[in-house]
């Protein structure tokens, strides 16, 4: 059906709709369109991102398998990105993550946890902005991108609001460069249809090969900032978990592993604008750390033993 013919559809559906609301409900035709403005606002934002999720490469199979519970609990309350008239970025979303439905099973197992919170609020703070005066981290002319994230649990009085990640990128350029479109390995000469002998191909190693071996590491930006508490995604495993355990899983995760998953699950979501900025780079900050705790527990282990 063309577009036009659904949006035709639409308007006679809705004038019957408001209609009967104003009928039944009594109520102001101008508060149901606002009502309505809102909703249609918040599950337009929430396919977007679901629509997301389905396609990326981090997170495309993950909601198949071992965090299906999570994607189809996901509900976004919240969003609103702004520029201002020099292109600054500042965004900000609320994400409920409702698995109110396992309490419900648990008062019907009469299990001992039957009045634990089951939902979870996620804000998420995104901006990015041209400094004009140099500050602590960043010097006039470059470009300060910030990204945090916290959460707390709305059913439980005294939940206060965790911060989960906090983040900051410095770049010397007016946008940074989008990670995937790094060339992250070396394009062989070898493939080269145009190189046919050896000298060629000698020329080829001297002139295009070390353009095409730049690294991101190389790129003139700077981490300045990263702090990162996973303790309270521990409840969004333990529940996507819960509703998994009628499942078999072909092999189980340790918590550790359940963890990075629900974070890199958190990255993809497209809450801020400039898609696959912050993602990757934050993952590969967290293996870092996860490396070099490994190896520091492999040298108080060896030592131990010697």
């Amino acid at each position: 059906m063309p577009f036009s013919s659904v949006s035709k559809q639409i308007c006679i559906k809705l004038d019957d709709l408001l209609a009967q609301l104003e009928e039944d409900q009594g109520a102001l035709r101008l508060d149901i369109l606002r009502d309505l403005a809102y909703h249609s606002y918040v599950n337009y934002v929430t396919e977007k991102m679901k629509s997301r999720l389905r396609t990326h490469c981090m997170t495309e199979d993950l909601i198949k398998t071992s965090l299906a519970p999570l994607f189809t609990h996901l509900h976004i309350e919240q969003y609103e990105c702004n520029y201002d008239d020099k292109r600054n970025c500042h965004m900000s979303a609320e994400i409920l993550f409702d698995f109110k439905s396992l309490a419900r099973e648990a008062k019907k197992r009469k299990l001992n946890h039957q009045n634990e919170c089951y939902v979870a609020k996620l804000s998420f703070r995104y901006s990015r902005r041209k400094v004009i005066e140099e500050c602590a981290n960043a010097q006039s002319g470059e470009t300060l991108l910030s990204f945090d994230a916290t959460a707390c649990l709305p059913n439980v009085m005294d939940s206060g609001k965790q911060r989960i990640l906090h983040f900051q990128l410095v770049s010397s350029k007016e946008y940074p460069e989008s990670f995937y479109q790094m060339p992250n390995e070396v394009i062989s000469c070898n493939d080269k249809s145009s190189v046919d002998t050896d000298d060629e191909e000698q020329t080829c190693e001297d002139t295009l090969c070390p353009e095409e071996e730049l690294e991101r590491d190389d790129l003139d930006e700077r981490v300045v900032a990263f702090e990162l508490d996973t303790s309270f995604l521990k409840h969004l495993v333990s529940w996507n978990a819960a509703c998994l355990k009628s499942k078999s899983t072909e092999e189980e995760l340790d918590e550790r592993d359940r963890i990075a998953d629900v974070l890199q699950f958190l990255l993809v979501l497209p809450l801020y604008e400039d898609e696959w900025i912050i993602d990757e780079r934050i993952m590969d900050l967290m293996e870092e750390i996860e490396d070099t705790s490994d190896s520091e527990y492999d040298a108080e282990d060896d030592t131990e033993h010697t």
